[in-house]
């Protein structure tokens, strides 16, 4: 990702020609002079959009109910509610976004926020269904800290605008993305004596190198007589992000000021090979190609490739249902900028938040979500939440820190998911070079309206983030 910022000069120039179709001009009634102190919305109903998924969740805003979190959270609510005067109402519909796009094709009111993940807003996005953040008053999408690190928020953006926002302020939303990281068994490294990936990773030294020796390592047969695999992880999705581990972007400006994909470099082949001898070579009985949380949570692995979403996002997380383990990045490969330059992709901010264009009113929609995604009390500092981490679900501080540090650092990269995953994961049916070449096209082809504008929208706005 900072290879591709380095671009930005040159990427400038593609700016100029590329059109911002720019969303119908929204005159709220919401009067900006009044202090927050002084505003009465006189009863007024709040509607928030959420999708059935999160039905029950609501007056928590995503999290578990009866939760230290979710008890906040429903206190937040009945807050705003109080200092206001109004009244806040979750209604659960399935297809969310679709929902809210009819209304704004049919110019009727249904919500005045909703809560989807980015990638089932994509669509509706482009054809302005929702309210472009960087031009309300009242809410600051600027401010990374609270609305989200810019580089999650690349897959709310689009063509100059910007749709969505995360709840950075609030612990543990970001990480309810699909952000690639490696789950230990950290029972197992002990009973075997080995080097805990922790151990290097705190190091410096977790690269392909001490990947490998875990793979050769870890694999045994427990006191039970059953055999416990080094490695699960589906083969696309690893390789992927072991590319990116690699020196690779996602996306990159080259010497021309355009942009192509990264996953067609000589760097990222590399990488694909190497996944492919751990996975098909001498290592192969030591790896699962399964894509199974429950292959970890049953001790048949000692580590365990997923989503930051499966480990902390509700009562059946990994969080929940394992308690001695630790979590590492990707490997850094041998092209890679240093030890840090550790990546991991994405297609989908879970929970992202946008404003219909039929809202009442959007800068009170604004309002009302300014104020209820405000950080918790007693939890306003990194430091806070990873106390918190550490006491109730983490054994070592660590791995509450790179959580952190994982959801808020210059670590995550966006692509559209779509030819891209089917690309990965016919890789070992057909080949790494036939599905890239099968793909290649059809790739470009997509990208070239989908996550190109979007990329070119982080530019046009770069300077304006702040923390």
């Amino acid at each position: 990702m900072r290879r591709l910022l380095s671009s930005i000069l040159c990427a400038m120039m593609l700016f100029t020609c590329i059109s911002c179709a720019a969303a119908p001009e929204i005159v709220p009634e919401y009067d900006a002079s009044v202090s927050e102190d002084g505003i009465d919305l006189k009863g007024m109903t709040i509607v928030i959009g959420m999708s059935t998924e999160h039905e029950g969740q609501g007056q928590n805003l995503g999290y578990t109910p009866g939760t230290d979190f979710g008890d906040l959270a429903s206190e937040r609510v009945k807050d705003i509610e109080n200092r206001f005067n109004c009244d806040i109402e979750f209604k659960y519909v399935s297809s969310i976004g679709e929902r809210a796009y009819n209304s704004a094709v049919g110019g009727t009111f249904l919500f005045d926020f909703i809560t989807s993940g980015s990638f089932g807003l994509l669509n509706y996005m482009r054809a302005n269904a929702f309210q472009n953040l960087a031009t309300v008053e009242n809410l600051d999408v600027f401010d990374q800290s609270k609305w989200g690190n810019r580089y999650m928020l690349i897959s709310t953006m689009y063509d100059g605008g910007i749709f969505a926002v995360t709840t950075a302020a609030l612990p543990l939303r970001v990480a309810t993305g699909d952000l690639g990281i490696i789950c230990v068994n950290e029972t197992y490294v002990s009973n075997l004596l080995e080097t805990d990936p922790r151990d290097y990773f705190e190091n410096g030294e977790w690269n392909w190198e001490n990947f490998e020796k875990c793979i050769e390592n870890f694999a045994h047969t427990n006191n039970s007589n059953q055999y416990v695999y080094s490695f699960s992880a589906g083969f696309g999705r690893f390789a992927r992000d072991l590319a990116l581990s690699n020196g690779n972007d996602a996306v990159f400006v080259n010497k021309n000021g355009e942009f192509e994909i990264g996953y067609f470099t000589e760097t990222a082949l590399e990488a694909y090979n190497k996944a492919w001898d751990w996975f098909y070579g001498a290592t192969a009985d030591n790896v699962s190609g399964e894509h199974n949380k429950d292959l970890f949570l049953s001790g048949e692995v000692v580590m365990y490739c997923d989503d930051t979403r499966t480990l902390v996002d509700g009562t059946n997380s990994i969080l929940y249902h394992l308690e001695n383990f630790g979590i590492v990045p990707f490997p850094t490969g041998p092209n890679a900028e240093s030890a840090n330059d550790y990546q991991t992709s994405y297609t989908n901010s879970s929970l992202s938040w946008a404003i219909p264009i039929t809202a009442q009113d959007v800068e009170i929609s604004a309002l009302i979500m300014d104020n209820l995604f405000e950080p918790f009390e007693g939890y306003e500092t990194e430091e806070s939440i990873i106390e918190y981490l550490s006491r109730n679900y983490f054994y070592d501080e660590r791995d509450a820190k790179l959580l952190l540090e994982y959801t808020t650092g210059e670590h995550m990269q966006y692509h559209v998911h779509m030819e891209m995953s089917s690309m990965f994961d016919g890789m070992p049916e057909s080949g790494i070079l036939k599905s890239l070449e099968s793909y290649r096209d059809s790739i470009y082809t997509s990208a070239k309206k989908s996550s190109f504008p979007s990329y070119a929208t982080l530019f046009e706005y770069e300077e304006y983030f702040h923390e």
